[in-house]
């Protein structure tokens, strides 16, 4: 059944929630929502860097300060997943499941901030780019499109399951989405059976453009609200509107949806 799944939600332990996004009061919404179960995935680099470091993104340009995070880092990812795990294992059939996983940045040498030995332990991991080196140089949007592809493109190398927000960056520093980037990343994305996601976190983001060339090319879509205040959690109805605009009929939802039953 489409949307009974919400594949991108924050809690408490990502910086940028708003509000009491605990899993207990998520857990209740949800099943008076109606949801079958949500994945959370909190940052990932929240989890090794403090509130102003994480904000200030430098691990972004330089890894070995990932590196130099992991030893306290680890033990705390540890706990993260150990806690979502906890709450499937005291939850009853009838509770909503939770997904365990988290989302991820990627760094100017091509890799994610995240330690890859906790990927089997995921069943969902979520890529975004969230800045840019030439952000902090001020903002050249030719600059900026050379950079955006180029860390996407790395991103996708990094066997993520759904890709966040593909074009938000732009929106986000108030520039028009260049229709160029669509192709390429939905070439991609088919290659590498990444699904694309339809998020509604302040703005719609991809455009119906964008969600049209996944379709005709089989990429998969996901449905991530990108949780950060409760209001937003299980609203789907941005999400419904867009694929109605995008031509999707409720009978054409299961060929193009994502699931974590049906990812590569």
């Amino acid at each position: 059944m489409a949307f009974d799944f919400d594949y991108h939600v924050h809690t408490t332990v990502s910086y940028c929630h708003e509000g009491d996004l605990t899993i207990d009061n998520l857990l209740k919404l949800a099943k008076e929502k109606g949801l079958k179960g949500f994945a959370v995935t909190d940052h990932a680099h929240h989890l090794y860097f403090d509130n102003k470091s994480a904000w200030q993104y430098k691990y972004i340009t330089d890894y070995n300060l990932f590196l130099s995070a992991m030893e306290i880092g680890d033990k705390k990812f540890e706990d993260y997943l150990n806690l979502i795990a906890n709450y499937n294992e005291s939850n009853n059939e009838n509770s909503p499941k939770l997904l365990i996983g988290t989302e991820v940045d990627v760094a100017q040498n091509g890799k994610a901030v995240f330690n890859a030995k906790y990927r089997d332990k995921l069943d969902v991991l979520i890529g975004g780019i969230h800045w840019l080196p030439c952000i902090k140089n001020g903002l050249d949007s030719k600059t900026l499109l050379i950079e955006f592809m180029d860390f996407t493109m790395m991103l996708m190398e990094n066997d993520i399951d759904i890709l966040a927000h593909p074009t938000r960056i732009f929106r986000a520093n108030k520039m028009e989405i260049p229709k160029e980037v669509i192709r390429p990343i939905v070439m991609k994305a088919k290659e590498k059976g990444i699904a694309i996601e339809i998020n509604s976190h302040n703005y719609p983001d991809p455009d119906v453009q964008f969600i049209r060339s996944c379709i005709d090319e089989g990429v998969k879509l996901s449905i991530g609200t990108d949780t950060h205040r409760i209001a937003e959690f299980g609203d789907f109805s941005m999400q419904k509107r867009i694929l109605s605009e995008a031509g999707i009929n409720d009978n054409m939802l299961d060929d193009v949806l994502f699931t974590h039953d049906n990812k590569d």
